[in-house]
Order: C-alpha cells, then structure tokens, then sequence
C-alpha cells in the first residue's frame, strides 16, 4: 500500500486568515474550555449542547473551507 506525497497548499502562510482555522481554532477551545469547568459548573451546562456547538462550529469550517473568500483579503481560495 503506497500512500500520496504530503504537499501543503500554495499560499499555506496565510492560514492563519482562512475562516475554516478560526473555525477549528474555536472548536477547539470550546471543547479544552468545557473539559476544564468543574464538575458542578458542567451538570448545568449539558454535554448535549457543548457537542452541538462543536459540531455546528466544525461545519461552518467546512463550508469556510469550500467557499473561494477571495484575492482581496490576502487569501486564496484555499481556505
């Protein structure tokens, strides 16, 4: 089984910019955020919703990642 050559995207510098990182930069956070809460402070706030917002953040990620955000915000449409 052969697996494809690694490259990074052309304009990889301005990742930083793309709306699909801030995306997972976000799901990210809420995720190590709620982990961290103590143990009372997560019974009033149910897991339900944390995975919920999780995943309703992953998503706009994905379509961040399919939408072309343009030249004229320094990035291209690969991200």
């Amino acid at each position: 089984m052969s697996f494809p050559k690694i490259s990074f995207v052309s304009d990889w510098r301005n990742a930083y910019r793309w709306f699909s990182v801030h995306a997972m930069l976000w799901a990210s956070v809420a995720q190590v955020t709620y982990m961290g809460l103590p143990n009372e402070l997560k019974a009033s706030l149910p897991q339900k919703w944390v995975t919920c917002f999780t995943t309703a953040i992953l998503i706009l990620g994905i379509v961040g990642r399919l939408v072309n955000q343009g030249e004229d915000n320094g990035t291209s449409n690969q991200g």
